[in-house]
Parts: structure tokens; C-alpha cells; sequence
């Protein structure tokens, strides 16, 4: 159950957090190492295939910040470039807003420059969900 990694003392918020302790312990080590992190967590956010996005933007959201938080706030790591990675191009459904994320993308597969220009012109775009976010190219 997705909302249940929001409760605490849930078994799904326990293994959620044990993960998170987990991954926050490496990358303290990266950050004692003045080593910044291109951080990429949950990507194809808007493909609706993964456990993290099939509950819909508003749960996606919620998780990304969540993760966010604890990640900056409560493990104070801060050494982290936050890249969101939708499934095409964005979708504000999904954004989980400017204080939140530093760099955009989106996986394609498809080789045509033209999936890339789409997503590009979408963010490029007045009233974008994610304007002034920097983009990146990956998964191509």
C-alpha cells in the first residue's frame, strides 16, 4: 500500500526509511569527500509503470519531497543535484516544484532528435511546469 510509506511505524515506512538511512550514509561519505552528486531518484516519474508514480502525480509529489526533505533537512546532506527524469516530456502532474529539484530530463529511447526538441520546447515554454529548471539529456 503506497500511502502506508507515509506512516509512521508501518512496515512500509520502516523498510522506506531503513533504505533512505542506507543511501544517506554513502552519500555523507561522498559529501565529508567534497564530492557533489548528480542524484536521480524515481525516474520515469510520469510513465504510471513504476511502485512510485502508479498512485499519480499528487503521490508522486508527496514522495519526491519527502525524500527531499529527510535527504536535506534531517541527514543534512547537501552536496546533492536534484534531477527529476520523466517518462517523455514533463508534466506538471508530476512536478514536484523549483525548490525541489535543480535539473530536468526525460528518458527516451526512440534515437530521434525530435522526442528530445519536445521536451526541451515544452520546458522552454511560458507557464512550463518547470521553468527556470536546467535540462538534461539522458537516456538516449
Amino acid at each position: 500500500n503506497f500511502a502506508n510509506i507515509f506512516v509512521t511505524g508501518t512496515a512500509e515506512n520502516t523498510a522506506m526509511l531503513s533504505d533512505w538511512d542506507r543511501i544517506c550514509g554513502h552519500l555523507k561519505q561522498l559529501q565529508d569527500a567534497n564530492v557533489p552528486v548528480i542524484w536521480r531518484p524515481f525516474h520515469e516519474c510520469s510513465g504510471g509503470w513504476f511502485w512510485w508514480d502508479k498512485s499519480g502525480g499528487p503521490a508522486f509529489i508527496k514522495l519526491w519531497q519527502t525524500m527531499f526533505n529527510y535527504f536535506t533537512k534531517d541527514r543534512g546532506l547537501n552536496n546533492l543535484l536534484w534531477v527529476q527524469g520523466y517518462d517523455g516530456s514533463p508534466s506538471a502532474a508530476y512536478w514536484a516544484g523549483a525548490g525541489y529539484v535543480d535539473i530536468i530530463g526525460s528518458d527516451n529511447y526512440d534515437n530521434l532528435t525530435t522526442s528530445h526538441l519536445n521536451m526541451f520546447t515544452a520546458c522552454k515554454t511560458p507557464n512550463a511546469c518547470c521553468r527556470p529548471t536546467s535540462i538534461l539529456l539522458k537516456d538516449t
